[in-house]
């Protein structure tokens, strides 16, 4: 995305590539995204945590991602990045602080300039920023890749790498956990709806992985991507009448029922009756 701004330093793009490559960056971006899910979903966050330290061989890789882990946990006793019993308006404001204090500490000297190791404040301001992604690579591929078609076209040609869309997948799960926390007591069917702009964006980056960066020996027991009942598919299809703004047919009741049927999902209530989706039905990865 540095491309689509001319007007930078000719070295901003190079020193930024650079820094990307290396493993204090790569695991700031990793722990930026686990704590979008942070927000909205602890008990995930925890299993996704767990999961990473567990799976992580490189043990200087795993060594900063406990650092990044620690470093953002202690923003969160300073200030809760989670909002409790604080009314909202008490806990934007004590946010929006946060963040406009971290994004003081980028500018150096009295020009007002940022030096690319910034990076490191910008993370923490993002965990305070109201509506907005915690990483790069969830940035790249939404904004550039999905929203703009510039990665399809090749305006502004920005590879995604596989990095850029894991982080990215792990975030919007977060945000799907938040419109989830929102749904009350709709229908199941209403609030996958209501999730299905970041499920979409999670399933994508996910089919993206599978797909062209895995070698098929890896893809063995993942979710597969491509035909009528895929979750992607279904998440699309919910968009599309979540943005039409029509009532769901019978057939999307059909699609959303094979959706949950992917993840195991056994409810015993109808899909459009007043039944709250449990989570633990979008927790499955293996098909059966």
């Amino acid at each position: 995305m540095p491309k689509m701004f001319p007007n930078l330093p000719r070295s901003f793009i190079s020193d930024l590539h650079i820094l990307e490559q290396m493993g204090w960056y790569k695991m700031q971006e990793l722990a930026s995204a686990y704590y979008k899910v942070f927000k909205y979903n602890e008990g995930s966050f925890k299993v996704m945590k767990k999961g990473a330290i567990d799976e992580i061989k490189d043990e200087k890789a795993k060594k900063l991602l406990l650092h990044w882990l620690e470093e953002f946990e202690k923003l969160n006793r300073q200030v809760a990045l989670r909002q409790m019993d604080t009314k909202l308006v008490k806990f934007r404001l004590a946010h929006n602080e946060k963040y406009q204090e971290y994004l003081q500490s980028m500018s150096q000297g009295e020009t007002g300039s940022y030096h690319i190791t910034s990076t490191d404040y910008l993370a923490k301001a993002l965990l305070y920023a109201a509506q907005a992604y915690h990483t790069r690579g969830a940035m790249r591929h939404v904004v550039q890749g999905l929203q703009m078609s510039a990665i399809p076209t090749c305006q502004y040609y920005t590879p995604l790498s596989t990095y850029d869309l894991w982080v990215s997948m792990i975030e919007n799960w977060g945000e799907a956990n938040k419109e989830y926390k929102n749904c009350k007591y709709i229908s199941i069917a209403e609030c996958l709806m209501k999730m299905s702009k970041y499920l979409s964006r999670m399933f994508n980056a996910m089919r993206v992985i599978r797909r062209s960066r895995l070698p098929k020996i890896d893809r063995e027991g993942l979710l597969d991507f491509g035909t009528t009942d895929d979750p992607e598919f279904v998440t699309d299809l919910l968009l599309r009448y979540k943005k039409s703004g029509k009532k769901l047919s019978p057939a999307a009741y059909n699609f959303v029922r094979f959706f949950l049927d992917k993840f195991k999902c056994r409810i015993s209530s109808h899909v459009h009756s007043n039944f709250l989706l449990l989570l633990n039905c979008l927790k499955k990865s293996k098909m059966r």
